[in-house]
């Protein structure tokens, strides 16, 4: 919120945690993904750069296969409902 306040975009190193995020099941990320036609990978950094904070992620790879699905993450346009949805599965609360 502080950052937010200030107008600074917050950088996230890492953002998928080495891949953690996606190893587990997660029926909501699975069929978001499936709407989305993409990657867990893909669907998570689009929620990511959405984020009203405007955060920054940094992949830290230097794989071209994993650079190229990252930055397919910037095509999809996650929409608002969809967002949120992701974010109550992750954090297990709903935004008022």
């Amino acid at each position: 919120d502080d950052l937010m306040r200030r107008r600074v975009a917050p950088m996230a190193w890492s953002p998928l945690g080495g891949g953690k995020l996606v190893k587990e099941p997660n029926d909501i990320l699975s069929a978001k993904a499936a709407k989305y036609k993409a990657t867990p990978s893909q669907l998570l950094l689009a929620w990511l750069l959405r984020h009203p904070a405007r955060i920054f992620p940094i992949i830290g790879t230097s794989k071209p296969d994993r650079l190229s699905d990252a930055a397919a993450a910037r095509d999809i346009q996650l929409d608002r409902q969809d967002w949120f949805d992701l974010w109550k599965a992750a954090t297990g609360q709903h935004v008022a």
